[in-house]
């Protein structure tokens, strides 16, 4: 069954998760959460993300209320706040199909306003083939995260 998983890095960490979808369509995070020192082999970040896409669930209870919600991101990358989890992060999605695994920058817009969150950006995706080794995985994801945009800093600012 095809997957999702997600790989966040920061200077000293990489943080790969899986994923679900709700029965709304509406994709979230969901464990295994992995997190990997930032000097991680290509092998066993490859190893994260296989362990990640296997998790994936389709079809889960979409959530009635989010009163109670917390997004498990920051705690699950060792961070005490979804801005501290945002600042340096660069994120590529993803995805496999019946046969190839495609991996997606992206653009980081930070924790607050219209630009929020991580956009993707399509036009940089490439493919690997689905019997790919987990150092191959893993190097496609690095050459993704090497690609993606991460927030600018207020000096970096135009």
């Amino acid at each position: 069954m095809p997957g999702t998983a997600t790989v966040y890095k920061w200077p000293d960490r990489y943080l790969v998760h899986s994923n679900v979808c709700s029965t709304a369509g509406l994709e979230m995070a969901a464990e295994p959460y992995t997190r990997l020192r930032a000097d991680a082999s290509p092998a066993d970040l490859g190893t994260a993300i296989r362990t990640a896409l296997s998790a994936f669930r389709d079809q889960v209870p979409h959530p009635t209320t989010w009163v109670r919600y917390k997004n498990p991101l920051p705690a699950a990358a060792g961070f005490r706040s979804n801005r501290l989890f945002h600042h340096n992060a660069v994120m590529c999605s993803v995805e496999d199909s019946d046969i190839a695994i495609c991996f997606t920058p992206t653009q980081n817009g930070g924790s607050f306003g219209p630009g929020r969150g991580f956009q993707a950006l399509f036009s940089l995706a490439s493919t690997i083939n689905l019997g790919a080794t987990p150092r191959e995985i893993g190097l496609a994801a690095m050459k993704a995260l090497a690609l993606s945009i991460p927030f600018p800093k207020p000096d970096d600012a135009a």
